[in-house]
């Protein structure tokens, strides 16, 4: 029996590593290598893996707002293979998790055959919020832990209905560590498993459990220890432990103030009736099962969860991918629906509708692919990026700096930055002030000898002192190349 599991086990790993593999050629657009295809985000991100590998360090040399698990991810891929394959191979791993955790979320609710076809059925609803930004986003990197704690609280609450009251602590060890990857990742990526810790909380506080509640604080906190002593020991090591948390919490807090749109009820509407369909149809399911004893408290965590993401929503830049950390939830709220016997037509249309809204969107992301894959403007950017080196000597290579150009002039030229702020310098300036001071200072230093930039990059107070300093020596299609006057 055991070699017969086993052998189960293996097979289900195998099929979904290919899956994982299949998923990530077709949709992962910026590390595939069917498409050469650019996004900006996942450039930055390269970047920063590729150069952290060659003596530059996080935050201090390279900057961008994001954690420091994200940029680790970056330096590992690339020091696997130093190119976009390395970030494909690490992505293959996250997603086979994924799949693994998704799997045993649908176990909770259906047979093993009917798991595995609706297991590989659901990267269609995780590709309604993954396809457009090109992948390798920070949200995919935090969804197996999203998936597996929504797995852990499920069993408990699933249990908690028969009359088991106590919470395992080891699943909160695990809250602990998914927090803190979360946090170091995005901040917002944390707040699933924030929630998901605040229900089971009331849940206990309810059953009078307060030895439990405190060794499953202690576990939480051990948890969260775990990854962040040696986040704070490398940082505080390297001197950057003040940038490394200006750049994770600060810099996202004063983002999220300053570029949050301001949406009239109009394109509200019109945003979630595009991008949280699901999410909002999951509320509508989580309301039904109020009603039901069996459902009761997975409907009131789905509920919890959902209102949390319209809380981000309305409180940051909303982004269409950012709702990728609730599709978890979707899942349990889907396998809910499934069996409201009471309440069968609305469950139906609910079910009915998603899957008619996943082939649609399916038959959409077909259509996405084909313009990824006829995309040319990277190719483009590369002829460009080796006509402006054949300029600059490579004794120079540590002086140039590409000024709101893509970060792709620097993984196509493999010119390291020399500025702490080397890419988005305009945007990263407009909320963060002291990424503003910094690069004002590096510029009137004049250490760049070379400066690249975009061919239709928008004029900045910066130019006109860059336009008395430096001269225009080469330009083409996308770049122009400037060198500092003698």
């Amino acid at each position: 029996m055991i070699k017969i599991i086993n052998k189960k086990r293996v097979l289900l790993s195998i099929l979904f590593l290919i899956t994982s593999f299949v998923f990530l050629l077709f949709f992962s657009w910026s590390t595939s290598v069917l498409f050469d295809y650019k996004t900006t985000d996942s450039g930055i991100f390269q970047a920063i893996g590729k150069f952290s590998n060659r003596g530059l360090d996080f935050y201090k040399d390279l900057f961008d707002h994001k954690g420091p698990i994200m940029f680790l991810i970056e330096k590992i891929s690339y020091f696997i293979v130093d190119s976009k394959v390395g970030v494909f191979l690490v992505q293959i791993v996250f997603w086979f998790f994924t799949l693994c955790g998704t799997y045993k979320i649908i176990r909770q609710f259906f047979s093993t055959k009917a798991t595995i076809i609706l297991s590989e059925f659901s990267l269609l609803l995780y590709a309604l919020y993954y396809s457009g930004v090109g992948g390798n986003t920070s949200e995919e990197y935090i969804l197996p832990f999203l998936v597996w704690s929504i797995y852990f609280t499920l069993v408990f609450i699933l249990r908690f209905d028969n009359k088991c009251c106590e919470h395992s602590p080891w699943y909160s060890f695990f809250y602990g560590i998914s927090f803190a990857v979360g946090a170091y990742t995005r901040l917002t990526n944390a707040l699933p498993i924030c929630i998901s810790v605040l229900v089971i909380l009331g849940l206990l506080i309810y059953k009078k459990k307060w030895k439990n509640i405190l060794k499953n604080a202690a576990f939480l906190i051990m948890g969260v220890l775990v990854i962040t002593i040696p986040i704070v020991i490398w940082f505080v090591a390297n001197g950057t432990f003040g940038d490394m948390i200006d750049a994770t919490f600060l810099a996202n807090i004063k983002y999220s103030q300053v570029h949050r749109y301001h949406y009239s009820a109009k394109q509200l509407m019109m945003f979630f009736a595009r991008y949280r369909m699901i999410l909002l149809a999951s509320l509508v399911v989580g309301v039904i099962g109020l009603k039901n004893k069996k459902y009761k408290l997975l409907s009131i965590l789905v509920i919890a969860h959902v209102l949390g993401s319209i809380a981000i929503d309305l409180s940051t830049p909303m982004f269409s991918y950012y709702a990728m950390i609730w599709t978890p939830t979707v899942l349990v709220s889907l396998c809910m629906a499934y069996y409201y016997k009471w309440c069968k037509w609305i469950s139906r249309v609910v079910l009915y509708g998603t899957l008619l809204f996943l082939i649609i969107n399916g038959a959409r992301l077909a259509h996405d692919c084909y313009l990824a894959k006829k995309d040319n403007r990277l190719a483009e950017l590369r002829q460009c990026v080796v006509d402006v080196k054949k300029n600059i000597s490579s004794k120079e290579y540590n002086n140039v700096i590409a000024y709101n150009t893509s970060p792709y002039f620097y993984l196509e030229s493999g010119i390291p930055p020399c500025y702490r702020n080397f890419v988005l310098q305009d945007f990263h300036c407009s909320f963060n002030e002291k990424s503003r001071k910094q690069f004002e200072k590096d510029i009137k230093s004049l250490k760049a000898t070379f400066i690249v930039e975009e061919k239709t990059k928008e004029k900045s107070k910066m130019d006109v002192f860059i336009d008395n300093k430096y001269h225009v020596i080469k330009q083409n299609k996308w770049l122009v190349l400037k060198k500092r006057n003698r």
